[in-house]
């Protein structure tokens, strides 16, 4: 045959040499596989951070929003009080001088009283 063929029959392989070559790479193997796993639980380390740290972020901006609004009310309440004591208070002047007018008696002072703060 033009082919020439291994002959198998000889074995030249020294079995402690092939021994000693495959535990070297099952030593690169674990080896590599230990890197990639410090390297997985780096990124995984990073990623958690980067969400604590969002967190925080958006906790501390929902804090300044919440206490902003809780002040926006707390001035909307006080001025809401404000105008009704005001609103009340001038329709008390109204009725006192109704009552003045209709008793007949001269509302200018008390007109020009009640405009300059009653001085």
């Amino acid at each position: 045959s033009s082919h020439s063929f291994p002959l198998f029959t000889e074995t030249s392989i020294d079995l402690d040499e092939f021994e000693r070559i495959r535990k070297e790479q099952k030593d690169l193997w674990r080896k590599e596989l230990d890197q990639q796993s410090v390297m997985n639980t780096m990124l995984r380390n990073v990623e958690e951070k980067k969400h604590r740290d969002l967190v925080l972020v958006k906790q501390k901006e929902n804090f300044a929003s919440m206490t902003k609004d809780r002040g926006a009310e707390y001035q909307r309440l006080a001025n809401q009080g404000r105008e009704m004591v005001s609103s009340w208070e001038r329709d008390i002047r109204l009725k006192g001088l109704k009552k003045a007018m209709e008793t007949g008696r001269d509302v200018t002072k008390e007109v020009g009283m009640s405009r300059t703060g009653g001085r």
